[in-house]
């Protein structure tokens, strides 16, 4: 059972999305009354979603981010954890997709954040313990900038404010995505080597075991954890434990009520074969297959059955596809969601990282999975590749704005070469595991992390495309005796997996055409739109539908696929 922190000291994550914005402190205290006996609980604002509309099954989106519980309970204990009398104002920030936060202002000035998670936010209990313990390792043996946490409580049933919360110490900064466009290169390359040195450190331990991490207490069966140091030392610290992992994919697209093995793993090779199990179990148990958000359907219909033969592929090959480089193996924490809203800093010394929020749902998982560019370096534009600087373009016929664009993505591209080369030479094994990242290897590893709803046809037109013809170079073949390629693939299966690719490239390249034409981020958080767009975007879909069902239904069985699988239908 969770308790305040005087009995252990523990750290939170603030909302997923836009967390702690500036906000004046006038405009805060004219929010409510400065009344003791304030109902805080007739404000339905706080308890609905707020934030905009969703375009694709909004009925059902709304009703996973409405939470009901007593703000006026909440209040009193936000207040009782800070050391002040009374909460005299509440302010709700921007809905995120899987928490609500609120600010909290006390009669003595004290500010606190209060987060309770939303009912998409993950398992019950496990998802809020393991985010608590996760930011108090964080903070407390890795050193990162984190908030303190100064109470919490993840079993409902027993608490009286009738939701898991958290509540942490204000960050004192703001957002790094307020200032960036407005800093130099110099204080740019500064933040990219602060961040560098935050992944650095979570480097420092690598544990036993793949999972997430929890306090022992709040297991069943928890019995201290085990790590090795930045100096190469055996630790075992008794306070922590490793258990179920409540990373999205365990529990998003319906798998959070489907039973199966949610470690924790005393190995990769048990992790591997975990996660395709796991994908199996709800292929098999789920009574309806949640839509992909990635292709139309139509042109390609995905069933059970493709999705259950790519993962019997997937069963005979991952083993072979694991590097063999220890290091790229390690089980660290990794905050994989660094996005320029999660990264406070210092408004007065903006090169100055004040905080790291947002570590809900963090998994202990090999370093390969983790390794990526940070997303607050993300662009749309040419990968970039190595760790030389990107050439500059060729701007001789290009118009103003043209040329303008053009620097603009250099300097975008350049960033991130700075980055890699950084930690090529700072963190060498974290380079590495990028460069792998680029490999075929890679990514017949992660493709089937989300079988439940698309990549399997990709997958498969992989494997019997390019696996079979570099299979001597798979990393592990030496290790596994040099054996033949395991999987026979006939001359008909060969030309049904051919046509199930063209199939699904025709779907994907239709639904970013249409992400272009209408502006919306079709392919995550479900389509939301703020509420002025909201009625004129549906009624482009409606359009939109048509036109799909004139280009693609064919046939009456198209027809049906396109009509049951359009995504803007609620």
């Amino acid at each position: 059972m969770a308790t305040s922190l005087p009995l252990r000291s523990a750290l939170a994550s603030n909302l997923r999305t836009h967390e702690e914005p500036h906000m004046s402190a006038d405009r805060i205290l004219d929010a409510f009354p400065h009344n003791p006996t304030t109902d805080w609980n007739k404000n339905e604002e706080f308890f609905n979603f707020t934030r905009g509309r969703y375009v694709c099954n909004e009925t059902v989106e709304v009703a996973l981010r409405q939470v009901r519980f007593d703000m006026n309970e909440l209040a009193r204990i936000a207040a009782r954890a800070i050391g002040s009398q009374r909460c005299v104002t509440v302010e709700k920030y921007p809905d995120g997709t899987f928490n609500k936060a609120f600010l909290m202002t006390m009669e003595d000035g004290k500010e606190v954040v209060a987060k309770v998670p939303t009912r998409n936010a993950g398992q019950a209990h496990f998802t809020t313990a393991s985010e608590v313990a996760t930011m108090e390792f964080t903070r407390t043996v890795l050193k990162n900038p984190v908030p303190k946490v100064l109470d919490w409580s993840s079993r409902t049933e027993i608490n009286t404010v009738g939701a898991e919360y958290i509540i942490m110490e204000k960050v004192n900064g703001i957002p790094l995505q307020d200032v960036w466009l407005r800093l130099n290169m110099e204080e740019k390359l500064e933040i990219i080597k602060s961040i560098g040195s935050c992944q650095k450190n979570w480097l420092r331990a690598n544990f036993s075991q793949f999972g997430s991490l929890y306090f022992t207490q709040d297991l069943e069966h928890g019995h201290g954890v085990s790590y090795t140091d930045a100096h190469g030392s055996e630790v075992t610290d008794d306070r922590f434990s490793i258990g179920p992992s409540v990373g999205r994919h365990s529990t998003d697209s319906g798998r959070a009520e489907i039973s199966f093995d949610r470690g924790p793993w005393s190995n990769v090779e048990e992790y591997v074969l975990a996660v395709g199990n796991r994908e199996a179990t709800c292929i098999e148990k789920m009574k309806q297959l949640p839509k992909s958000p990635m292709a139309l359907p139509g042109p390609y219909a995905p069933t059970r059955a493709k999705r259950l033969a790519a993962l019997k592929i997937n069963s005979q090959l991952a083993k072979y596809m694991l590097p063999t480089d220890p290091s790229l193996l390690s089980s660290n924490i990794w905050h994989s969601d660094l996005h320029a809203e999660n990264i406070l800093v210092n408004p007065d010394n903006p090169t100055e990282i004040a905080g790291i929020i947002d570590w809900q749902s963090i998994q202990l998982v090999p370093l390969y999975e983790n390794a990526g560019v940070p997303p607050f370096l993300n662009y749309d534009g040419p990968e970039v590749k190595g760790t030389e600087r990107p050439a500059w373009p060729d701007t001789s016929e290009m118009d103003g704005v043209a040329k303008a664009s053009a620097g603009t993505l250099w300097v975008q591209m350049l960033l991130v070469a700075c980055y890699r080369k950084w930690i090529s030479v700072r963190i060498p094994a974290l380079y590495r595991a990028l460069e792998f990242r680029d490999t075929t290897f890679h990514n017949l590893l992660i493709c089937p992390h989300n079988f439940l709803l698309d990549g399997e046809s990709f997958y498969r037109w992989t494997v019997a495309n390019e696996l079979e013809q570099c299979w001597p170079s798979v990393p592990r073949f030496e290790t596994y005796g040099s054996p033949a390629f395991p999987i026979k693939i006939s001359a008909e299966e060969r030309k049904q997996i051919e046509d199930d690719h063209e199939a699904v490239i025709k779907g994907v390249s239709y639904l970013r055409d249409l992400q272009g034409r209408t502006g919306l981020n079709l392919m995550s958080s479900s389509g939301l739109v703020c509420h002025s767009d909201y009625e004129y975007l549906k009624e482009i879909l409606r359009e939109e539908k048509q036109i799909a069902l004139r280009d693609f239904a064919t046939t009456e069985e198209e027809r049906k696929l396109v009509e049951e699988g359009w995504p803007f239908d609620d």
